[in-house]
């Protein structure tokens, strides 16, 4: 008996646009395996419920020619996650990010292919449609002698989560403040005849950090951590104003002696995390479904007896395992 394992180098919750996904297939071997074909495909799909609106594939495959493994093999695999999406696919509901490993082996009367199929995790929803969106921010400007470099690791947000702000100060010759205010601008519609709509908006501080630096020659490196609300405002006050686009800032004051020197701005996508992650139930393709294993034997290997049927319509929750699929010999 064989099988074939995905492994993923990184355990984090969630992958964003841009971002690699890197890790191992590995084809374990027990006896002399003759193989036809070995591929890996990353498949990232958007849903408007029960309707795929839209795909994008990427394919690895290692095995060109058939081949007889006589010992387990590891083949690195690495696979870049799109940056943008076609503004149609906007109304999608549900973004899905999914690795599938394929094996073919030749036996002496058929051919059998194998399946894995691993759901890893699933980004925000929106930042798919933000082509403009940097993994860092940097901006930097000087007073004086003194200079000046802010940046925060992405231009969006989660919300719930901790937005951390890294600034570097060199060459200071007085006592600064430099303040961090996260703002969120809320905008609405106010329908004043059936003719005419006026738009409002008003800036709310979510949250401020201050932190003051002394006098020094060197290079002064510190980090502000400012904590996002973690719900979005959906309607305005006792008006119950449906609110439009809830956009943030960040503000970033630099102060010598209570007087704003330098003032920096990034604008900032928030983004729900609703979902961490999905896996797929694995389907072992066999020519007829083998006896049902105990549920306590499933647990420890992963593996799923039924029919290859089973597999369309079933989407569990929960952090995804390294899944094993039997290769029939």
């Amino acid at each position: 008996m064989s099988s074939v394992d995905i492994v993923l180098d990184n355990s984090k919750l969630t992958y964003y646009p841009g971002e690699k996904i890197t890790g191992n297939l590995i084809v374990h071997v027990v006896k002399p395996l003759k193989v036809q074909r070995i591929w890996l495909t990353l498949q990232l799909r958007f849903h408007a419920g029960t309707l795929k609106i839209g795909a994008f594939n990427d394919y690895r495959r290692f095995v060109q020619k058939p081949e007889t493994l006589t010992e387990t093999k590891s083949f690195p695999f690495v696979f870049t996650l799109v940056k943008s999406c076609h503004p149609t696919m906007q109304g999608c509901v549900l973004v899905t990010v999914a690795l599938k490993a394929e094996c073919e082996t030749s036996t002496l009367a058929r051919n059998v292919k194998s399946k894995i199929n691993l759901f890893v995790r699933v980004a925000p929803l929106n930042l798919f449609f933000m082509p403009h969106l940097e993994l860092q921010q940097k901006k930097s400007d000087q007073f004086g002698e003194t200079k000046f470099v802010t940046s925060i690791p992405c231009s969006y947000i989660i919300l719930g989560k901790t937005l951390k702000v890294t600034h570097k100060v060199t060459n200071n010759n007085a006592t600064l403040v430099i303040r961090a205010t996260l703002k969120q601008v809320l905008s609405w519609r106010v329908q004043n005849s059936p003719q005419q709509n006026e738009w409002k908006s008003k800036v709310f501080e979510v949250n401020t950090v201050s932190n003051s630096i002394s006098e020094t020659q060197n290079s002064i490196r510190f980090s502000q951590e400012l904590t996002v609300p973690a719900n979005k405002i959906e309607t305005f006050g006792e008006t119950g104003y449906n609110i439009v686009s809830a956009k943030y800032n960040l503000e970033i004051n630099i102060l010598c002696n209570k007087r704003i020197i330098k003032t920096f701005v990034f604008p900032i996508v928030a983004a729900k995390e609703t979902i961490h992650s999905l896996h797929e139930v694995v389907a072992v393709q066999r020519p007829s479904a083998p006896p049902a294993e105990p549920e306590s034997a499933l647990r420890q290997t992963g593996r799923v007896s039924r029919p290859p049927s089973y597999i369309e319509d079933t989407i569990s929750i929960g952090p995804p395992p390294s899944y094993m699929a039997a290769i029939s010999e």
